[in-house]
């Protein structure tokens, strides 16, 4: 239990193991958070995770969750698209490439502006497996 405002609440946490082997596209970025992680102060590697799951799917998590409303949770998502968009933008910098410009987006109006369900990702069949044996301690 963690203390929150002089009270004991309940924490959430999660712990994660997983090996790849060194030349597979797993292996790199584990490499490379473990690398960075060595070389700031801070605790790079949790931080880096944090902030990529927050940016891809804190919008969902907090309407599966009920505890924002729809004005809240658009506004969370284009905050968190901002944050893609500018990780975007480094990669253009550092990379000298550059995506095409996304087609511009009608809002709806408020009275009828639902929030939609995340799009079904199709998964190929041998990731299934390995995301199924992750250990997470909810």
């Amino acid at each position: 239990m963690a203390m929150k405002n002089g009270k004991f609440s309940s924490s959430v946490s999660v712990s994660l193991r997983y090996q790849a082997e060194p030349d597979t596209e797993d292996g790199v970025i584990i490499n490379y958070i473990q690398q960075m992680s060595q070389k700031v102060s801070t605790p790079y590697k949790r931080t880096t995770i944090l902030e990529c799951w927050k940016n891809h799917w804190l919008p969902y998590a907090y309407e599966e969750n009920g505890s924002k409303t729809p004005e809240q949770l658009r506004q969370l998502a284009i905050d968190c698209a901002e944050q893609l968009r500018a990780h975007a933008q480094k990669l253009e910098q550092r990379y000298g490439c550059s995506l095409p410009s996304p087609s511009p987006i009608t809002p709806s109006t408020p009275s009828t502006n639902r929030v939609s369900q995340p799009e079904q990702v199709s998964l190929p069949s041998e990731v299934k497996p390995l995301i199924n044996s992750l250990d997470f301690n909810l």
